[in-house]
């Protein structure tokens, strides 16, 4: 039990002993871990609970770890304090119980449970699917296995439809009736009786024992022929370019998809059946009701919008123009006015046409077609540019104009193909498609036909599924989701699911709200509603992943909730799963940080509109107290919440020009800077500049972070920030294959391998693996030289005589050294060869862990790798090569070409994020959003504001949704027709607002991970009101909010959701909500290209891009100065040292060297204990421009004769070291004697 002063909700968590399940609702920073574990750690002392009977999943293996370290140190803390013998005693039972209990990912849990159970996890004739010690599948495994089953099930459907298409070219002579079994020309199958292509297709999944068998999921019956006809057809439908790559990945994705599911199979073929009950009922289904909602409000609006118009002044004048065009017999050129009032005109007709019935019946939805034909494409006319005119009749020309686009043009894009959909119109009609001007009984007939092809999809992708399971079964390997569904099978057994959940008395959850649909229902079949959840739906972001947070609402909507000021707990209802225990109370941010948040969201997120009501339950309470002011503004505290915005990023300064053409380019470490920059170098630049201020005033650089949208922003991130002096630590996902410590060491081992490959050679050569590295002119000398075989090379290669020819760069560079004996290169060479040979020696006695730390001991790697302001990556990429060599289930292998082998199947590996890979001290951080999750810092820097939030693929032609169920395009035409339909539109827009969703939680979590202060960094290429889609939103925010008053302005939900919905990416909700919250001060910031705004939670910044380049420049221009005036030479004269100073030295340095044979002994230095030095100053000063690394201080001492070089003549075998000292088979480091001689002495 910790000394934490908890507050009533904390106490409540921890405290709660109700016989039923918990969830705990805690926000970000509301200490959800701290009180888990101190839960835990309560339990167990009062004996509660047992250690052992304790199961907690966990989101991560990392989180796991930490936990179990943390409850560790709970108990270990608790014993060191206990008050008698008695209470030591039982804290140390606890400790010693502690590793029993199950704390694990959910993942692990269901391995355990499985290979408990292994024997029950059986096929329908009770054989065992797996078999002890069967392997995990994960990676690039898994991947080549998974794609070899989706190309054996798709080469043997397109082996059918070959036979069916020769079968029917055959059948034109013959009679009709004829089957394909009397024909001798057909190919041999494997099953005694060929498949007849008129027989019907077999309806239930097959089981793996049944191979590649077609079957119907649900639906009609069909036969062969029609199952195979529609199988193509639906290839086709993805793959219109005869490249079958989209299909197979939408086959990889919706597998995916579905094992994510508990009893998927069961649960698509209902799908599927609702999917086709759904288009028989049209229009009336339940997914059409959005249209028929979204017309009745669209024509209620174009109603009262056009009696608006006839009250206007603009009307009158307007129809008295055509009134006038009229008398004239229609003759004449049609000017603004009269295109205006034919159009007035025109939608006056349709709605009183519209308005003559209602309902929502097929022949209602018909008529509304009907109607929507009659119409003629519009001509409305633009605005006047003259907007600031005091002309009224201009004013009233807009207004009348503006209405129109905004109030009944969305009703004519409702129910006519003849609306221009782009330009002027998108930002008014855009979530209003053509949906009402196809007929219901054809539409429906439409989805009817493509409904085989939505079947035969489905179908495909479960008999890749079935494939795919025999052949890792068929290995005695499993996936992670067979874990899960093993688990889940074993649990339909009575008496296994009783016998599990015993094992338990108390169950807890984190991160419930990343909880997938399968993972719940094994936590639901063994809850004896003994189960504790923490989580918040604010923060669930790994839909991707799967996580469903609905699971987490529903229980929310189905909870009790707790008041933590009432001393008791009120009873549940009949209906309600459990209690609800909120904690909002944030200990991570500063009270700006939380004020600008709360105020944020609340304005626009609504659950209709983003799936989470931002109230009262939801906000945060403020905890911490508010940074100190002082006279100096103090960049590490204020402004808490600032907005940097940096305009003309596409025109750099000529300012800026000249005074780069001033500076001396030797003396740049960027000497090049682009006149043009992409849009994320240009956010780079302006971090580069708040980190620089944040680092001058003294904050340390891991407790910055950069975060941003992909990987790739990061890496871009990272080259800039580190080409300005601004130490990076990055996330960045990119493990293997190009990183640069994999490529030196992939470079070294293939020459050890074999000398004569010249890429790796030529890149050993010039790197640091060599004793003295060779220069560019050197390898320009060698790669020029000619020279001549012998008749004996030549009698090798099959040819006679001699003959001049220029050979590999590996012969011409023996050439050299034998015809330039006394040359430079002729003696780095024999240094590089009998280094090369040592160490192919050593390979054959070393492990691959031994022979790498003796390789970079000897070639002081570990320090020049790591030098530099990439040394934290760096040193990251070797500490991950090391790991490759030393899994902790295997022995190291011997042999260069089994590492080479090993490596290079490493580097053959897909890119993964390192999403649990410790991020060094010493560097500021820069990794994804995602990343970020569960972790803090002082100062977050938060970019990508202007990134588009991605939607789903659009090669996809067939879509499931676990909320939303089956939708599909129209296929039609064998697969050559592709096209849209009201049912998939309107599930695509569910599916945007899922997207949308979970963008806006990746934002919160952003946010919420700053202590001291949040920065947003927007670079504009001009300025934000140039921006069209900006102009859209302040214009857009005018219309809708001009009533509104100041206070009302202040409130929840302000914003409109039709605003906030329409936003691309963050930058347009961020304006979007100033538009709403402060219009005045947003509108003058928007127009500016310079100035200070400050808002009522945000301070904004607007800097032209010229001088936060400027400002770069002249930091590290300051920096360099200040480290060259580090680096120079003390005066020798100014230091003074004494008589017996001078002796103290000297008598350590003559002194006879102790243990000798262990001085001569070959040292293994590892590079962990290496990584202990990086600490030292040396390690860590930044290398001027052109400086080289230099090496460890290293003696090399000489005991036996260089067995590297004795057979061959061309090597000096005394002078192979780096400063020409002899390399031999034992090395020790100059300090090492020193350090025994003092020992011995102090002895």
């Amino acid at each position: 039990m910790t000394n934490i002063t908890w507050t009533n909700a904390q106490k409540h968590a921890i405290k709660f002993n109700e016989p039923e399940r918990l969830l705990v609702s805690a926000a970000a920073g509301s200490g959800k871990t701290a009180v888990l574990t101190e839960r835990i750690t309560v339990r167990a002392l009062k004996n509660i609970v047992k250690p052992s009977r304790l199961l907690v999943v966990t989101f991560t293996e990392l989180a796991a770890n930490k936990m179990k370290a943390k409850i560790m140190s709970s108990f270990r803390d608790l014993r060191d304090t206990a008050k008698d013998a008695y209470e030591r005693d039982h804290i140390d039972r606890l400790i010693r119980e502690l590793p029993l209990a199950r704390i694990s990912t959910i993942h692990a849990f269901c391995n355990h449970i499985l290979s408990s159970y292994l024997a029950e996890f059986t096929d329908k004739e009770g054989k065992p699917y797996l078999e002890p010690g069967y392997e995990v599948l994960q990676g690039t495994e898994e991947e080549i296995l998974r794609d070899k089953a989706v190309d054996t099930v798709l080469t043997t459907l397109f082996t059918e439809v070959d036979r069916l298409e020769q079968h029917v070219a055959g059948q034109k002579t013959a009679s009709a009736a004829s089957t394909i079994s009397n024909r001798s020309e057909r190919s041999p199958k494997s099953d005694e009786d060929e498949r007849d292509f008129h027989a019907t297709v077999p309806r239930g999944i097959p089981d793996l024992s049944d191979g590649i068998t077609p079957f119907v999921l649900g639906g009609r019956d069909c036969s062969y022929a029609d199952w195979l006809r529609d199988f193509k057809a639906t290839s086709i439908a993805y793959a219109p370019k005869l490249n079958d790559k989209p299909f197979r990945e939408s086959i990889v994705r919706m597998l995916g998809k579905l094992r994510s599911l508990p009893y998927y199979r069961r649960l698509i073929a209902d799908a599927y059946e609702k999917y086709m009950t759904a288009i028989a009922s049209f229009p009336d289904c339940v997914v059409i009701q959005y249209w028929w909602k979204l017309f009745d409000e669209t024509l209620r609006t174009a109603s009262s919008a056009l009696d608006e118009l006839r009250n206007t002044s603009h009307y009158s004048r307007i129809f008295d123009e055509l009134d006038k065009w009229r008398k004239k017999g229609e003759t004449g050129k049609k000017d603004h006015m009269i295109h205006l009032a034919l159009a007035t005109e025109e939608m006056e007709d349709v709605v009183t046409a519209l308005t003559r019935s209602s309902g929502r019946s097929k022949e209602r939805w018909d008529e509304i077609v009907q109607i929507g034909q009659t119409l003629p494409e519009l001509q409305v006319p633009r605005r006047s540019a003259t907007t600031s005119s005091t002309n009224q009749k201009v004013i009233d020309k807009n207004n009348y104009i503006e209405q129109f686009l905004r109030e009944i043009l969305p009703l004519t894009a409702l129910i006519s193909n003849k609306v221009k959909r782009t330009g002027r119109n998108e930002q008014y009609i855009s979530h209003h498609p053509p949906v009402f001007t196809i007929l219901a009984e054809t539409a429906k007939q439409s989805m009817l036909t493509g409904a085989g092809q939505v079947a035969r999809f489905l179908e495909v992708t479960l008999l890749v599924d079935n494939e795919y399971k025999k052949m890792r079964f068929g290995r005695n390997a499993a996936l992670y989701s067979d874990f899960e569904h093993g688990v889940l099978a074993i649990l339909e057994k009575d008496e296994i699911r009783e016998s599990i959940s015993q094992l338990y008395d108390e169950i807890y959850i984190d991160e419930y709200q990343d909880t997938s649909s399968i993972q719940d229902a094994i936590i639901s079949a063994i809850d004896r509603r003994n189960v504790f959840m923490v989580g918040d739906i604010k923060q669930s972001i790994y839909r991707f992943r799967y996580a469903n947070p609905q699971l987490f609402s529903a229980r929310v909507n189905k909870s009790q909730v707790i008041d933590h000021d009432q001393p008791f707990v009120p009873s549940l209802s009949s209906h309600q799963l459990g209690y609800l225990s909120l904690m909002n109370r944030n200990f991570r941010s500063r009270p700006g940080i939380i004020e600008f948040v709360n105020d944020f969201f609340s304005a626009f997120l609504t659950e209709s509109v983003g799936e989470i009501e931002y109230d009262e339950t939801q906000m945060f309470e403020i905890h911490r107290a508010r940074a100190e002011q002082t006279e100096e503004p103090n960049p590490r505290h204020f402004p808490e919440v600032l907005w940097e915005i940096a305009t003309n990023c596409d025109n750099l300064d000529d300012g800026v020009a000249q005074a780069q053409d001033e500076e001396d380019s030797s003396d740049s470490l960027t000497p090049e800077l682009p006149g043009k920059m992409s849009k994320v170098e240009s956010e780079a630049f302006i971090a580069a500049r708040v980190i620089g201020e944040l680092l001058d005033a003294g904050a340390k650089p891991e407790t910055i972070a950069v975060l941003l949208r992909t990987n790739d922003h990061c890496r871009q991130f990272e080259e800039v920030l580190s080409a300005y002096g601004i130490p990076v630590a990055s996330r960045s996902g990119r493990i293997f294959p190009d990183n640069l410590v994999s490529r030196q060491v992939e470079a070294l081992l293939a020459v050890l391998d074999n000398p004569r490959q010249d890429i790796p050679l030529i890149s050993t050569m010039v790197g640091p693996f060599a004793p003295v590295p060779f220069t560019s002119e050197e390898l320009a000398n060698i790669g020029q030289t000619t020279f001549n075989f012998n008749d004996e090379e030549n009698d090798k290669s099959g040819t006679k005589g001699t003959r001049g020819v220029t050979g590999f760069f590996h012969d011409r560079l023996r050439f050299f050294c034998k015809t330039n004996l006394s040359s430079d290169i002729a003696e780095k060479m024999k240094q590089f060869d009998a280094r090369m040979k040592r160490w192919r020696m050593l390979a054959t006695e070393l492990d691959a862990r031994e022979l790498l730390d003796t390789i970079f001991l000897e070639s002081d790697y570990v320090p020049y790798i790591t030098r530099g302001d990439l040394g934290a990556s760096h040193y990251r990429e070797l500490e991950q090569l090391i790991a490759l060599f030393e899994p902790p289930d295997r022995t190291g292998s011997f042999g260069v070409r089994s590492m080479l082998a090993q490596l290079q199947k490493a580097l053959g590996q897909s890119l993964k994020d390192d999403d649990e890979s410790t991020l060094v001290d010493g560097a500021v951080h820069v990794l994804t959003r995602h990343s970020s999750k569960g972790l803090e810092w002082d100062y977050v820097l938060l970019g990508g504001l202007d990134a588009s939030v991605k939607g789903r693929s659009n090669n996809d032609r067939v879509f499931f949704s676990e909320l939303y169920g089956l939708s599909s395009y129209t296929i039609d035409e064998g697969g050559l027709t592709v096209y849209n339909n009201a049912f998939n539109e309107a599930f695509r827009l569910s599916e945007n607002r899922l997207d949308r969703a979970e963008s806006w939680r990746l934002l919160y979590v952003a946010m919420t991970r700053a202590k001291e202060r949040l920065i947003l960094i927007s670079p504009i290429k001009k300025t934000l009101g140039d921006i069209v889609d900006i102009k859209t939103i302040l214009e857009e925010a005018d219309h809708l909010t001009s009533h509104l008053g100041a206070t009302e302005r202040t409130g929840r939900t302000v914003v409109p959701e039709s605003l906030s919905a329409n936003a691309k990416d963050d930058l347009e909700l961020m304006l979007s909500v100033l538009a709403v919250r402060e219009p005045a001060r947003t509108n003058e910031m928007v127009e500016s290209s310079e100035g200070y705004f400050k808002f009522s939670y945000l301070d904004a910044s607007v800097t032209p891009f010229s001088k936060i380049v400027a400002a770069v420049e002249e930091r590290q221009r300051q920096n360099k100065v200040a480290d060259e005036a580090n680096h120079l030479e003390p005066d020798c004269h100014s230091v003074k040292t004494t008589a017996s100073e001078v002796d103290a030295i000297a008598t350590l340095l003559s002194a006879t060297i102790p243990h000798s044979k262990a001085a001569s002994t070959p040292a293994k230095i590892t590079v962990t204990e290496l990584n202990k030095r990086l600490s030292d100053d040396a390690f860590n000063q930044p290398l001027s421009s052109g400086e080289s690394p230099e090496p460890l201080a290293m003696t090399l001492v000489a005991l036996t004769d260089d067995v590297s070089g004795e057979d061959d003549p061309s090597v000096n075998r005394g002078m192979n070291g780096k400063d020409g000292t002899p390399i031999k088979s034992a090395i020790i480091r100059s300090d090492m004697a020193l350090t025994l001689r003092e020992r011995e002495e102090s002895d």
